[in-house]
């Protein structure tokens, strides 16, 4: 079997970033929420967007990023999972974070 596609590359600003806390296995987890804005065309019509997700962001990038203040401009790029084993609820699972607006 073939892997199917699972990425996502969002634009937007951090409206909630948690505490780092740990996995067993020691590993820094941060967590929160990204805010998206755009126009995009659908069925060549311009369609606002604004939307929320849910991110999670695991390793040494954790550490640094709990600095950030809210409000920051990121792209994230990363694939969508559910949050545990039995929830529903779908998470940004951050693989790289790049900062648009450094201040």
């Amino acid at each position: 079997m073939i892997d199917a596609i699972n990425q996502v590359v969002l634009d937007g600003k951090l409206v909630e970033c948690g505490a780092v806390r740990y996995t067993p296995a020691g590993i820094p987890i941060l967590e929160g929420v990204l805010q998206h804005q755009s126009t995009v065309l659908e069925l060549a019509k311009p369609r606002q967007v604004l939307c929320e997700i849910r991110w999670l962001l695991a390793g040494e990038q954790a550490l640094s990023m709990q600095t950030h203040a809210l409000g920051l401009s990121v792209r994230m790029n990363g694939f969508l999972a559910k949050k545990s084993l039995n929830s529903k609820t779908l998470v940004l699972h951050v693989q790289s974070l790049q900062i648009l607006d450094p201040r």
